[in-house]
């Protein structure tokens, strides 16, 4: 079976938390992770860094990942290539393997069109060759390259795995964001346009979603099957561990509470209020608000 999620950031908190979502997932089965996958980060292989990919290695399924706009791009274009599943990778380990842009690979009789990157909103902040690489957007080459894929296969193609999202789906979703400019995104677009397919797959903008005919998906922490339904989801407790003081503090002062009809429906107002000036704020993710809203405001 094939499992899909979002960025990983190099935290491996979702894999080791496989059984508690109720998933069992075995030695012919896939995880794909829609770009920002972050476990070479490191100028040079950290101890820490080493000691991660070795644990995901050791897992029964195999890994896929795309790249996303947070990567370290001199140390992935240096891994050697190899054909796999009608398509080319690089492999960090035998069974973790990174699919590269503009790819078609054909894995449990399903087709998957591969295209990551994306633009770093927050270049301005890194620094270039340590913490942001050029690379993060595709090269014209490189989309040539994909189209030219696609025009083979006749622009037809069951799933597709990107980092970021065509531009018109943001704009439709989110309105139009003026700092949200992504050379990517417009490739994406003319792609889109052309293009035959199930249902589209990406993360990067840190959130669980979809839209309203459910061929866009937007992934973030939960774990999906190919139809987007939802095949497991993070522990509350992983994910209270993980939330702004302020929220911890109010999420503890609610569990405190005498059990009165008066102090719970005082303390579900107070809290909502909190989660809701979070998510504002873009400490929370619209995910995560809907998950602690659907646990202690109802």
């Amino acid at each position: 079976m094939i499992y899909i999620t979002g960025d990983i950031h190099s935290g491996l908190d979702r894999f080791q938390h496989l059984h508690d979502m109720g998933l069992s997932i075995g030695s012919d089965d896939y995880i794909i992770i829609c770009g920002d996958f972050g476990l070479l980060w490191e100028p040079q292989p950290s101890p820490q860094e080493i000691e991660k990919i070795r644990w995901l290695s050791a897992q029964p399924y195999t890994t896929l990942f795309i790249d996303g706009n947070h990567e370290n791009f001199g140390r992935l274009r240096h891994l050697p290539i190899k054909k796999w599943h009608g398509g080319y990778v690089q492999p960090l380990q035998p069974n973790v393997l990174h699919l590269l842009r503009g790819e078609i690979y054909s894995i449990e009789n399903h087709t998957f069109f591969t295209f990551g990157g994306a633009t770093s909103t927050d270049k301005d902040l890194r620094i270039p060759g340590i913490s942001w690489w050029p690379d993060e957007n595709p090269t014209p080459e490189e989309f040539e390259h994909g189209k030219k894929q696609l025009c083979q296969a006749g622009w037809n193609v069951d799933y597709v795995i990107t980092h970021t999202a065509p531009q018109h789906w943001k704009t439709n979703k989110l309105g139009h964001l003026e700092w949200d400019t992504c050379r990517t995104s417009d490739m994406l677009d003319e792609i889109e346009s052309h293009l035959t397919y199930k249902n589209w797959f990406f993360g990067h903008m840190h959130r669980d979603d979809h839209g309203p005919d459910r061929k866009d998906q937007w992934l973030y922490e939960d774990i999906v099957y190919l139809d987007g339904t939802t095949a497991g989801r993070l522990p509350l407790d992983w994910i209270e561990s993980r939330l702004p003081p302020v929220l911890q503090a109010a999420i503890q002062r609610y569990h405190r509470t005498p059990i009165t009809m008066t102090g719970n429906t005082a303390n579900r107002a107070r809290l909502r209020r909190i989660i809701i000036e979070c998510r504002r704020s873009g400490e929370i993710n619209d995910e995560t608000a809907g998950r602690l809203v659907e646990e202690y405001c109802y």
